[in-house]
């Protein structure tokens, strides 16, 4: 079996990836086993501000200012202290020059030039110095170890979730130090956050729709054409915590009426409108985004890329799951990583041939190929290559929002489902209804109207089904989605039992066959070797110094 392994290309990349997962020196915290190849700590956390919202909702009764205050100014990503100076800066500052001052009890305080800065500028932002590691020496998470300060819209009512101050800088008067400008005198200070969940979704017309390389996104576009509305998760989100209606084209829902202005249907259009509509499309964003910044055949130039690439899998994972996280362990976070690991024991699509009731997802296994597999291309400069992955990482993506609107389907016709299970429900569906309604737009009718708020009934079998006509257009097949378990029978639901591939390919099949599986050891060696090959050049080609360099024939040759 060696020769598939040695001749398969996209088999020896996979290896190649994974030899950078478990054999490469690891200067940043693992994601949930992906190795990162940039700092991005800060961006994982961004999870945490889920949980800060979430914490709010789950109050006795429901902090909706609070949670709203999390949801726009952020607490635990990307956090800095807005300054106001005594006087003009005398010189300019340039984005992540070091600047230094000291906490309230005079302990000192690293920091970083937000963005660049004129001189004369009053204004400036200092950004805090964010660790490459959230994990204590016992391998258990610290939300609070990543950076020293974090306030942003944290409060109180967001407990545990509680502004952090002990690593901030204290209360002015004081000088920060720049070493080349000296010290800067400081009259007035707001602790802030440059990174919310809020700004994934209204930022999204610039960065995906109007102002990028690759613009307008495929599959942004397909939710704009569908919803209308360049911030529809946004506004989405803002509609259940504030109690308020959509004014979509497609897809309304609105809040303020009865059947969906109670706490419970609120509390599941914010929560899982944040968490699957904001974070996931700007998921695919960051991977699109690598993709805009590669540069063609160029093994020292990626590391722009590769950091998008990694921002992305940190917001599909969060912070919250652990680095290395085991298969009992599926539930800790609050991202889309921990989506796919509950949807699988719901659909007995666990496991590494999708057909478990419980472990790890297959999506998430297949992602966390597709992840590394993504990082290597950017690596070597392979930017075409990396175009496939994005699609195959869209369509593994969109697999537990299905799941999820057909388990709520279930539970509301067949299971009594009140306002909570409807909500979560056409939740569900708002997340990924533009992407079926791009497949067919009768179909994505027939799973809004059984879906929708208000609707008068449900059927689980009508959306069951127009889901199916369009698993080929979705990029997924019927063993992907799989049928609704019920883990005390040990059998499927009735009625929503997996539907039947019309056929299979092995040529299709990008698992490793069980004899390569067998070769592993040895097509490893060669990933790692390989990997040592391409790790050197990129050295040499850094230091100026290529391993290959282009032959110039010389006048005095001999036959010259």
């Amino acid at each position: 079996e060696l020769p598939e392994i040695a001749t398969d290309g996209h088999k020896m990349r996979l290896l190649l990836a994974l030899a950078i997962a478990t054999g490469a020196q690891a200067s940043y915290e693992r994601v949930v086993g992906y190795q990162p190849g940039s700092q991005v700590t800060d961006h994982c956390a961004v999870d945490l501000d889920q949980a800060a919202m979430e914490a709010a909702l789950g109050l006795a009764t429901p902090d909706y200012d609070a949670a709203l205050a999390v949801y726009t100014g952020g607490g635990h990503s990307k956090s800095y202290a807005a300054l106001t100076l005594q006087s003009g800066l005398p010189a300019a500052l340039s984005k992540g020059d070091p600047l230094s001052g000291t906490d309230q009890d005079g302990l000192p305080v690293a920091g970083k030039a937000y963005a660049a800065y004129a001189a004369g500028a009053t204004e400036i932002r200092f950004q805090y110095i964010t660790s490459d590691f959230t994990t204590s020496s016992g391998g258990t998470s610290d939300a609070n170890r990543h950076v020293g300060c974090f306030v942003g819209g944290l409060s109180s009512q967001t407990s545990p979730y509680v502004p952090v101050t002990g690593g901030c800088l204290g209360t002015p008067p004081f000088s920060i130090t720049s070493p080349t400008l000296g010290p800067l005198a400081v009259s007035a200070i707001e602790h802030k956050n440059g990174r919310d969940v809020e700004g994934f979704s209204t930022a999204a017309q610039a960065k995906m729709y109007d102002s990028c390389p690759g613009c307008p996104y495929d599959e942004y576009k397909k939710f704009y054409d569908y919803y209308g509305d360049y911030m529809y998760a946004d506004t989405w989100v803002k509609a259940a915590l504030q109690g308020s209606a959509t004014s979509f084209t497609n897809g309304n829902v609105d809040f303020s009426t009865s059947g969906a202005n109670d706490d419970a249907s609120r509390i599941q259009g914010a929560k899982k409108g944040s968490a699957y509509m904001n974070v996931w499309m700007y998921v695919i964003r960051e991977f699109e985004d690598a993709i805009d910044d590669c540069q063609k055949d160029c093994i020292h130039c990626n590391d722009d890329p590769v950091h998008a690439w990694d921002e992305g899998v940190c917001f599909y994972t969060g912070g919250m799951v652990q680095p290395d996280t085991s298969a009992d362990q599926v539930t800790s976070g609050k991202l889309l990583w921990t989506l796919a690991d509950k949807r699988c024991m719901d659909f007995k699509t666990c496991g590494s041939a999708g057909n478990e009731a419980s472990g790890q997802s297959k999506v998430n296994q297949d992602l966390a190929r597709e992840f590394a597999l993504g990082q290597l291309e950017l690596q070597l400069g392979q930017c075409d290559n990396v175009r496939p992955i994005v699609e195959r990482t869209t369509n593994l993506m969109r697999i537990p929002l299905i799941q999820g609107t057909m388990r709520y389907a279930y539970k509301v016709d067949k299971l009594g489902g009140l306002e909570k299970e409807k909500a979560e429900g056409y939740t569900f569906a708002a997340a990924v209804l533009p992407a079926l309604h791009f497949c067919s737009a009768a179909d994505a009718t027939i799973v809004y109207d059984n879906m929708k708020q208000g609707a008068t009934s449900t059927s689980h079998a009508a959306v069951k089904t127009a889901f199916e006509r369009n698993y080929a257009c979705l990029g997924i097949t019927c063993a992907d989605v799989g049928g609704l378990w019920n883990s005390g029978l040990i059998d499927y639901y009735d009625g929503a039992t997996p539907c039947v591939d019309s056929s299979t390919s092995d040529d299709d099949d990008d698992s490793l066959s069980s004899g390569a599986i067998a070769g592993i050891a040895v097509g490893a060696g060669i990933a790692a070797l390989l990997l040592g090959v391409v790790t050197y050049m990129a050295i040499r080609e850094k230091n100026g110094k290529p391993v290959f360099t282009p032959y110039i024939e010389s006048k005095d040759a001999p036959g010259a």
